[in-house]
């Protein structure tokens, strides 16, 4: 769900926030980032100080039945809050056995878009016998599981995806599924990152568990970004605000999604995500547009289409 450039660094709260602006404070309470620790040691000598970090309110948990997609708009997408889905409908058949039994002859990429990219067979990718440590990422069903989609529906309750009507988006971003399998070996989605064009993001759950962490637009003055992606490689590391200073001032929410949640996150979050179960994470996610943020869609579109023609022209007077 990164692999589009959009706007630069300076652009990403669109314009919603300056350095000064806190307009996420009533839903990210704020730790003061001067505050060092006053622990003692219990011998009457000073802990050593630690720098301390913001911690976001709590993702909240609806039950998708007692929404109307209406609802839904009006309290979750047009406020651009996140939020996790219960019981909303899903392909749950699709596990990993499933898809092996399927596909297992495929070859597919994994670690897709990476320079540490390989090919591998799924099905031994599935059943563990090879490439543990990899993430299968971002590949859209239409273009690598035929028929795959047929089985697929956006919940209802996210509301009806205005893509479908715009002439000019990508075919695959119509009916936008993609596929992602990783297990607790592997280190989770590579960077933190925004998804493109301003879209909103939607993280379906069918198998294992998975942790998302993310972060408000506003957040993005201190998450180290160039366009849609970070240079913090691991927002859990131990030494992450040590090399990231200005990351102790960001205020992440954290997530874990198990088979039958569907995680809503709102266009221009940053967020990224691991498995934490035993068992392979199999996960259904995309990118869809709602009538509350299709005008900044339109905008962000524009932008990158404009820019791939700049870059097509560019790599055309080089030859």
């Amino acid at each position: 769900m990164a692999s589009l450039a959009q706007r630069t660094a300076d652009d990403a709260s669109d314009g919603e926030s300056s350095g000064d602006d806190d307009s996420c404070d009533d839903f990210f309470p704020r730790v003061d980032p001067n505050c060092e620790s006053d622990d003692d040691d219990g011998g009457g000598a000073a802990a050593p100080p630690r720098p301390l970090r913001r911690v976001g309110k709590a993702v909240a948990r609806v039950d998708a039945a007692a929404l109307t997609a209406e609802a839904f708009l009006a309290t979750y997408a047009a406020p651009r809050v996140p939020v996790v889905l219960e019981g909303a409908p899903q392909p749950s058949h699709m596990t990993a056995a499933w898809w092996a039994e399927r596909y297992g002859h495929l070859k597919v990429p994994l670690d897709v878009n990476s320079p540490a990219s390989v090919v591998a067979n799924l099905g031994a990718f599935l059943r563990g016998d090879a490439h543990r440590g990899r993430y299968l990422r971002n590949l859209h069903l239409r273009e690598w599981f035929p028929g795959a989609e047929d089985d697929v529906r956006l919940p209802a309750v996210l509301g009806q995806n205005r893509l479908a009507a715009v002439e000019t988006a990508p075919r695959a971003w119509k009916k936008w599924f993609e596929l992602f399998v990783c297990r607790r070996e592997c280190a989770g989605f590579p960077f933190l990152h925004r998804d493109a064009c301003r879209t909103h993001a939607y993280s379906l759950q069918l198998e294992g568990s998975k942790q998302f962490t993310l972060f408000p637009p506003d957040d993005a003055r201190y998450l180290y970004v160039d366009r849609n992606r970070s240079a913090i490689d691991d927002v859990d590391a131990a030494d992450a605000v040590d090399r990231f200073p200005l990351l102790r001032l960001a205020s992440p929410s954290t997530v874990v999604l198990g088979p039958g949640d569907t995680l809503f996150v709102p266009d221009g979050w940053w967020h990224v995500a691991r498995c934490v179960s035993d068992a392979p994470s199999v996960t259904l996610g995309g990118n869809y547009v709602t009538d509350d943020n299709l005008d900044r869609f339109l905008d962000a579109f524009a932008d990158f289409t404009a820019l791939k023609a700049l870059r097509a022209v560019g790599a055309a007077a080089m030859h």
